[in-house]
């Protein structure tokens, strides 16, 4: 006759598990990039202990997360590698207890602002430009309509610069910019996860996998490897 299952539950049993996730463009808090289409989420639960046929088994109710985050592979890699240092690492609280989180407000990231206020400052440019023009042309009134035709030529170019050209030319460069941010994260995604699991692999194969915690005949925690 076999035995019945034991279960066990209390307040302090918890399971923990960390996925990766692709496909929609997800905003993140604190990140420099204005979406993510490749995430990782890092997911707390309650946990309950079951003994069944010789052998501990540890579930959890995938309904009752108590909180789940969620993190760019840049984000991630920081956390793993920057433990005690600063307040921590930004993440993006998705669910607590059940409850469905709103998404991060959609706010100008670092390059946008760099973007929109160097936009700015060359439309103040333009604006003292147009000043400064009829200082100059009140200044030079007496001098020659040759040279004053000159003079007018020199201001329509800086003007045309200032309003025109240089704009063209940061949003060109924006643009390239993006392809080469979007190629790197890629490449740096990829080579992070390549090296997290080469790691993993590592240690596996040198015995040095951490330590799990397993029930002794008597009660007390022993330690065993895997």
């Amino acid at each position: 006759m076999s035995k019945k299952t034991e279960k066990r539950t209390h307040q302090s049993y918890g399971m923990i598990s960390i996925g990766r996730w692709n496909g929609s463009r997800q905003r993140l808090f604190g990140s420099s990039l204005s979406y993510h289409q490749s995430t990782i989420r890092l997911e707390i639960a309650p946990g309950h202990w079951e003994h069944d046929l010789h052998e501990d088994r540890y579930y959890t109710d995938g309904t009752a997360t108590l909180i789940e985050v969620e993190m760019s592979a840049a984000q991630f890699a920081e956390m793993i590698t920057s433990m005690n240092v600063g307040g921590g690492v930004p993440c993006t609280i998705r669910r607590v207890n059940r409850e469905q989180m709103a998404d991060p407000p959609e706010i100008e990231t670092e390059v946008e602002r760099i973007k929109s206020t160097f936009k700015s400052d060359l439309k103040g440019m333009v604006d003292k430009m147009a000043e400064y023009r009829k200082t100059i042309e009140k200044a030079t009134s007496k001098l020659s309509d040759k040279a004053r035709e000159e003079i007018r030529i020199a201001l329509d170019v800086i003007t045309d610069q200032l309003s025109s050209n240089i704009p063209f030319i940061a949003d060109q460069f924006d643009e390239a910019a993006g392809r080469v941010v979007t190629t790197a994260k890629a490449e740096i995604e990829a080579f992070a996860m390549h090296a997290l699991k080469t790691v993993g692999l590592q240690a596996i194969a040198e015995g040095q996998a951490p330590r799990l915690l397993a029930a002794s005949v008597d009660g007390k925690l022993s330690e065993t490897k895997p």
